[in-house]
Order: C-alpha cells, then structure tokens, then sequence
C-alpha cells in the first residue's frame, strides 16, 4: 500500500530542540549553567525510567533554586517564562531558516496528511508547535506522550495516535530521529519508518532507510511509493 499519511516526531527532527533548550538557559538569565543541568539530571534520577515529568522544566527549575537556597514561586515564573520566550524564537528562527513552510505545504499539495508524536509535556511541545506551525495550518493530529501517560516506544502511544487519526498502519510512516523510541517504536506498530539525522546521526544503529536533511523527505516518500 502507498504512503498517504505521515507522523513526525518533534525534537530533533522537526527541528534541533537540544541546541535550543542550551540556548533558552543562556538567555533566561541563569549564569552558572552546570548547576541547572545538574539539577536536571537530578530529576531525571528521581523519577522512575520513562516517567513523563522527568522532562518537566518547572522541575529543573524549582530544584535548580532550591539547591541555591533561592526557591520562590515569583522567582521559578520568572525564569520559566524567560526560558520559554527564548525557546520560542529559537525554534522559530529556525524554522523560518531551514525552509519548514515550503515542505509541509509541498507535502500537503502532494496529498499527505500529516501528525506529530511526540514525547515530553504537553505545555512544552505545544510551545513549539506554535513556533513551528502556529495556526495549526498543516498538521492534522498533535499527540504528546503527556496525554497517554507513556513515552514511545511503548505501543500503547502509537495505538492511541492511530485510533484517534484512525490512520492505517500500512498506509503510515514515522519519521524521527531516535532509534530506539521512533524507529523500533514505529515498525512494531506495523508503521514504516525513515529515519532522519539532521540533527542527531543514529544512523549506526539503523541504515535502512535515512535522510541526510529533512527536504530529503519527499524525493524519499516518492521512491517508496513507486
């Protein structure tokens, strides 16, 4: 069966969410940088495997002034919405430079529909959706692994990305930059996959099919359905 739908996930393959969250931390405000990725990781550690606050930044934050004996609610909205603003020009800086309307519009004038998967909260990936497609012009469907409670790759994520889209598998494919939580993810589910390293090359671990660039992405969807 031909491709008709497509499901992409967020952070680092739409765009480089990790560049960005580096340079929203720089901007907000906070000059001793190692301690809030300490904090972080501290978090991170506090909370079982795959837990979907662990990727909370009001967490990073409230620990990160805590550990400085300068925790207040004023204080942690102040940074948050600093860290927020920054974050949001990043990406929508970038998105403007790497040409993302021209894609999904062309991809969009090609008959695809189009969703995102996504792992981490739902205020966070919604922020970036607003960077990336503010009016919701071309994506269909906006999961986050906050509204089901697990994070890919479990199943039970992808299945509740397909019964709400009531996309079928065989006529899906996943683009994403992890191995692990995309690609696996994506082919148990009976989805294909494509796996982009644009901004993060896990292409030792899966060579089956990768792009180099996300405007690679419909040379490639053509081939495939030939």
């Amino acid at each position: 069966m031909k491709i008709k739908n497509i499901i992409f996930d967020l952070d680092d393959t739409l765009v480089d969410s990790e560049g960005a969250y580096k340079d929203a931390v720089l901007k907000c405000g906070i000059q001793d940088e190692e301690n809030y990725w300490a904090a972080r990781a501290q978090v991170k550690k506090n909370l079982p495997s795959g837990h979907v606050s662990a990727r909370n930044r009001f967490l990073y934050l409230k620990e990160y002034l805590q550990n400085k004996n300068d925790f207040s609610p004023k204080k942690i909205f102040e940074l948050m919405d600093k860290m927020e603003q920054a974050l949001f020009e990043n990406l929508k800086q970038q998105c403007q430079a790497l040409e993302r309307d021209k894609l999904f519009l062309n991809l969009k004038k090609s008959g695809y529909s189009l969703g995102v998967l996504t792992n981490e909260n739902i205020r966070t990936q919604t922020l970036k959706l607003k960077a990336i497609d503010p009016e919701l012009k071309y994506f269909d469907f906006f999961v986050t692994s906050e509204e089901v409670g697990l994070e890919k790759p479990n199943k039970r994520i992808f299945d509740f990305f397909l019964n709400r889209s009531q996309w079928l598998p065989a006529e899906t494919v996943f683009v994403g930059d992890n191995y692990e939580n995309d690609i696996k993810g994506a082919m148990n589910c009976g989805l294909k996959a494509i796996l982009t390293i644009e901004f993060h090359d896990e292409s030792k671990l899966w060579s089956e099919c990768v792009i180099q660039k996300l405007n690679q992405l419909e040379a490639t969807l053509k081939r495939l359905n030939q």
